[in-house]
């Protein structure tokens, strides 16, 4: 029996926060970090694609078909970065709180903050 030859992406960045996130349609890992950006790589290669300064980043969702990410930030904002070329498309100033969940939801946003407050938020652009 043939075994199958998995080629390994290592990324080891020395301030990562939180868990790293995959995109469903493009070889993208996006990931939080420490100096509040929010950074994403080649899943294949490893190759840094882009980094954003958004701020203190508490939770971190993908949009269905892979083309927004949307970053929960300390403040209560919610910034809605482009998979592709790592621009912020808008922000929400949603709430005081800090964020600490996001899932995106028919076409939606789901968030919940630290304070115990949920509440569904529409997209500014089409997702």
């Amino acid at each position: 029996m043939a075994r199958a030859c998995l080629r390994r992406s290592t990324w080891r960045p020395a301030k990562v926060w939180g868990s790293p996130l995959s995109t469903r349609s493009h070889d993208t890992i996006c990931a939080a970090t420490r100096s509040d950006e929010v950074t994403a790589r080649s899943a294949s290669t490893g190759e840094e694609l882009w980094c954003v300064k958004v701020g203190v980043v508490r939770a971190l969702a993908a949009s269905t078909p892979g083309r927004f990410i949307a970053a929960g930030l300390a403040s209560g904002a919610i910034s809605l970065i482009d998979v592709k070329t790592g621009a912020v498309c808008a922000t929400l100033d949603a709430h005081q709180a800090s964020v600490a969940a996001l899932a995106f939801s028919d076409g939606r946003i789901v968030a919940a903050w630290e304070d115990g407050r949920v509440e569904t938020l529409p997209i500014p652009l089409a997702v």
